[in-house]
């Protein structure tokens, strides 16, 4: 099981990873508080999450993230909001 941690120094609250996370690993908090990680063991390691923080501020322990050349539809919908 890969271990799923947020710094919450850097998360802004956006909570645009939880939005996209399919497997509910994930909780947006109220008022831009940092988001939390409330299923951990329901981690599938498809790293939408990571792609999507604009804050950098999701990291996978014992994961390391290579260049994707696929990115889920809803990522780059999402993404596209924002930029």
């Amino acid at each position: 099981m890969v271990k799923v941690t947020i710094n919450e120094e850097l998360c802004k609250g956006c909570g645009m990873c939880a939005d996209v996370c399919t497997t509910e690993v994930l909780e947006k908090q109220s008022d831009f508080k940092p988001t939390k990680v409330i299923k951990e063991e329901n981690c599938i390691e498809c790293l939408s999450c990571l792609e999507i923080c604009p804050a950098y501020a999701i990291e996978h322990e014992d994961l390391t993230p290579t260049r994707r050349f696929h990115v889920e539809s809803k990522v780059i919908e999402m993404t596209k909001k924002i930029v």
